[in-house]
């Protein structure tokens, strides 16, 4: 790899786990808490990079030591700041068609829509509107 790249999204959530012992569980556990961002590709899977995986490893020492996470994210917020965030795939789209950088233009983040609703009987999308 180029030096340099260490945010570069190349990982996926198999190889990630093979990499820190952790289980796609407790990633997916630690993303929702805010204490990881990993991309996402136009289809959704997460893409971790090396900077990631050396937070998530950091993050498992600290609960191995017995820290509680809500005292890792404090402290990870603190003195490492949040999650650095996705380096944008080039070419990625969001669902709405928009170019990925355009979007982080407009908002200033990516938006993320809200999962599709289906249907409870036949489990089929509802009509959005």
């Amino acid at each position: 790899m180029v030096e340099g790249d260490e945010r570069l999204p190349v990982y996926p959530m198999r190889v990630v786990c093979q990499m820190t012992g952790l289980t796609e569980r407790q990633i997916r556990y630690w993303e929702k808490l805010g204490l990881i961002a990993p991309a996402r590709t136009p289809g959704d899977q997460r893409l971790f990079s090396r900077e990631d995986v050396q937070r998530l490893k950091h993050i498992k020492r600290l609960k191995e030591d017995g820290i509680p996470l809500r005292t890792i994210r404090a402290r990870l917020t603190r003195f490492g700041g949040p999650p650095a965030g996705p380096v944008p795939i080039k070419g990625a789209r969001l669902d709405n068609g928009w170019p990925y950088e355009d979007a982080r233009s407009r908002f200033g983040v990516i938006p993320i829509p809200p999962p599709a609703r289906r249907n409870r009987d036949t489990g089929q999308r509802a009509p959005q509107g």
